[in-house]
């Protein structure tokens, strides 16, 4: 048994560099070319096989890791080697064949540790690409924020002004038409065009922003679900787009920015089968566009009849 470990060890010898790498002198920096070295030197100065299995388990406590790409395997073979040869070694002292299996066991023991070097910088690679990809996107979100800055909006096209109106009862949104403020009918005095106080609040501020800026212009559009007479729908969600406008005028919003029809049941963004749906429905839609002018003209702009 024991000449033919002995063999398999000669065997691997023949098969392996003639000697371990030349040293350098011992320095600190902790880089992969250097610790190859570092190593180098540790395992030429092992001086038996207990002391080649303290420095390959240094080398595994140091640079193992569970998330590395693929175990390296050479660690536990080089442990196989070391405790095969050790009782062989014990026989041989100072012979020939005893010298042999020793550089095997070192230049073994060098191969599983440089092994992990490799796996511990191959992650360490990984780290810092994945890290030079996150500072790419936080600059891409960088460049997208200053330019919803210098735009205005959000990056859903809402004029980010009116974004602070957003609540349980009032939706900020947009569409190809503009930003879209859409109020709850229960804002409303229950089946009238009255508005409430919180609506009043509400529409208070938005007049502020309007006079803001000459640019903005508001087209208010009333909707209803399809419960009840279609005549009497139509004519619910012209009063309430209306009361809407008249409320903005007596907040100084000038009546040529403003424009107010009813669409009753003919435009439902939901389903009416469903309760859920018909409140969805049951809305004053404030559209708000800007209109970009230039100096000495009048800002226009072709949709739902504003002027």
């Amino acid at each position: 048994m024991t000449r033919r470990i002995s063999l398999i060890l000669l065997l691997l010898v023949t098969t392996m560099p003639a000697q371990l790498p030349t040293p350098i002198p011992d320095v600190s920096q902790d880089s992969s070319p250097v610790l190859s070295y570092i190593y180098s030197n540790k395992v030429r100065g092992a001086g038996s096989v207990d002391e080649l299995s303290l420095i390959l388990d240094e080398a595994f406590a140091t640079h193992f890791s569970v998330d590395d790409d693929a175990v390296p395997d050479l660690y536990g073979k080089a442990k196989g080697y070391l405790t095969t040869s050790k009782p062989v070694l014990a026989k041989l002292k100072k012979k020939p064949a005893g010298n042999a299996i020793f550089s095997a066991c070192s230049l073994s023991t060098l191969a599983a540790v440089m092994q992990l070097v490799q796996a511990r910088y191959d992650r360490d690679l990984r780290l810092i690409y994945q890290q030079r990809n996150d500072v790419q996107q936080q600059i891409r979100s960088a460049r997208d924020r200053i330019c919803e800055l210098r735009s205005g909006k959000t990056s859903g096209g809402v004029d980010r002004k009116f974004s602070a109106m957003q609540s349980r009862q009032i939706q900020v949104g947009s569409d190809s038409r503009g930003t879209v403020i859409s109020v709850s009918d229960i804002l409303f005095k229950t089946d009238s065009a009255g508005i409430t106080h919180e609506l009043a609040a509400s529409l208070t501020r938005f007049a502020e922003i309007l006079l803001s800026s000459s640019n903005y212009r508001v087209i208010i559009e009333g909707h209803t679900d399809n419960r009840g007479p279609e005549d009497y729908n139509q004519i619910l969600s012209e009063k309430r787009a209306q009361n809407v406008l008249t409320f903005l005028v007596g907040r100084g919003v000038a009546p040529d920015r403003l424009s107010a029809k009813g669409f009753g049941m003919s435009r439902p963004i939901d389903t009416n089968e469903t309760s859920e749906g018909r409140k969805r429905n049951r809305r004053v839609d404030l559209v708000v566009q800007e209109v970009k002018m230039s100096a000495g003209d009048d800002a226009s702009v072709d949709s739902e009849g504003v002027k």
